[in-house]
């Protein structure tokens, strides 16, 4: 686990921290139930993918990893990431862009998109 991020464990005793996004995940599971599948643009350590593989069926992460953001080596994100993905057990990477990974999926495959990339082309056009 990165030294640098706080722990998964700790979460739950520090207020504020994730806690929109697991309300977020809560709402959808009620709305769309078991069975939902979701990609999210955007992964990067796997924090949020984390927490919607709590909810979801299956979970399509898609990131390039190419940029460490301000943490110590991209090398150790990814890291991060695929432990995080190996625990959750339905998690699908795809390591490339989001532009490239909007081509592979036609419109409807997913019960829900979480966009998380500022680099996307057709997403930001």
């Amino acid at each position: 686990m990165l030294n640098w991020m706080r722990s998964i464990e700790k979460i739950p005793s520090i207020p504020g921290i994730l806690t929109g996004l697991e309300e977020l995940a809560r709402y959808l599971y009620e709305e769309l139930g078991t069975g939902a599948v979701m990609c999210e643009l955007g992964s990067f350590a796997g924090e949020s993918t984390e927490v919607f593989a709590r909810v979801f069926s299956v979970v399509h992460a898609v990131d390039p990893w190419v940029d460490s953001c301000g943490a110590p080596s991209i090398q150790e994100v990814e890291g991060s990431f695929d432990e995080r993905a190996r625990v959750a057990e339905n998690v699908t990477k795809h390591k490339m862009t989001s532009d490239e990974a909007l081509a592979l999926w036609p419109d409807g495959v997913f019960d829900f998109v979480y966009v998380e990339d500022r680099k996307s082309t057709r997403l930001n056009s």
